[in-house]
């Protein structure tokens, strides 16, 4: 997540692009795995301090669930903690872990598959979130 970061954000600052960057962590960018928990967030609070200082509008999508009760519990956690450094940051950041473990077609279509990524209909459900989670009024800002 860090290492990726800054060359798709030096992208994003060139001067006829609309300068917004959209930050989205899976399972094996946040934490959810091998990752210390206190890592991914120093690499949240990075590459969203690298971006600002491009001048870059920025929106923060939490991690999704996983499918193991003790991952997603770890990720619910860390999405907080994701929330509070965006929130530190004033960039706005939509959850998505709470509502996606509560999502038929999310939990349903991930079991069928690998039990961690959905079909069409589990990131239909992930995109209503994100639209409602204040990524229009993102956009026209």
């Amino acid at each position: 997540m860090a290492r990726r970061s800054g060359g798709e954000c030096a992208l994003s600052a060139a001067p006829i692009l609309s300068r917004r960057v959209v930050f989205s962590f899976g399972a094996n960018d946040s934490g959810a795995t091998a990752i210390a928990p206190e890592r991914s967030v120093r690499a949240l609070a990075t590459v969203l301090d690298e971006a600002a200082a491009l001048g870059l509008s920025l929106f923060v999508a939490g991690p999704p669930p996983v499918g193991e009760a003790h991952r997603d519990d770890r990720v619910a956690a860390l999405s907080a903690s994701f929330a509070g450094i965006a929130a530190e940051r004033k960039v706005p950041f939509v959850s998505l872990i709470e509502s996606l473990r509560a999502s038929q077609p999310w939990t349903c279509e991930a079991a069928s598959a690998d039990g961690t990524h959905p079909a069409a209909g589990g990131y239909e459900a992930l995109a209503r979130l994100v639209l409602v989670g204040g990524f229009v009024d993102w956009l026209r800002c």
